[in-house]
């Protein structure tokens, strides 16, 4: 049987692995991005280019699991083999016949007053948590971006300090720095 990829495949999985992981830092998808999809690719386990609807069902319903994160995982899982037919890898799209799950909808979980106080007046020995609690707090970051953020991320605006910052999808964006942010930076 011949394969349907255009490069030598059947490969070992671990070289198609690889060769993915390349393709998707090649085109500018993010660390975290990949990670996660090597993850889903490997849960499901066996061959990529072998995956059919009836092992992404399983693999789903053997995990317990939210129905965002459930219609999350398909979300993902329907990106990547779309991607992996458009490179010529697979041939058949295992995610034809699955329907993603209606997610519930989320409204924002603002940390209460009383708790963001208590963060912000950790002992000394915490100053790097109180630091994200700031980020957080006062600048709207996501745990991601406070942790990609560089030491010179301050300058000055056309409307005063901002801080620039690298987000999903490797947006830059410049958010008006609140005077604690300031203050820790």
């Amino acid at each position: 049987m011949s394969s349907p990829c255009r490069y030598k495949c059947p490969v070992a999985v671990d070289e198609f692995e690889q060769k993915f992981m390349d393709q998707m830092s090649g085109e500018g998808l993010s660390t975290e991005t990949i990670r996660q999809r090597v993850y889903l690719l490997r849960g499901i386990g066996g061959e990529p280019w072998d995956v059919t609807g009836e092992d992404v069902v399983v693999f789903l319903n053997a995990k317990t699991m939210s129905q965002a994160t459930h219609a999350a995982y398909i979300t993902i899982l329907r990106s990547i083999f779309a991607d992996l037919i458009r490179l010529g890898w697979v041939e058949q799209d295992p995610m034809a016949r699955i329907k993603t799950p209606r997610s519930p909808r989320r409204f924002p979980r603002p940390l209460p007053d009383s708790e963001l106080e208590l963060l912000l007046n950790l002992p000394d020995e915490f100053r790097r948590e109180r630091e994200f609690t700031i980020l957080g707090a006062y600048a709207g970051l996501r745990a991601g971006e406070v942790a990609s953020l560089p030491g010179n991320a301050l300058r000055m605006g056309t409307h005063g300090i901002v801080l620039q910052v690298v987000g999903k999808g490797n947006l830059v964006a410049d958010i008006p720095a609140h005077p604690k942010v300031v203050e820790i930076l």
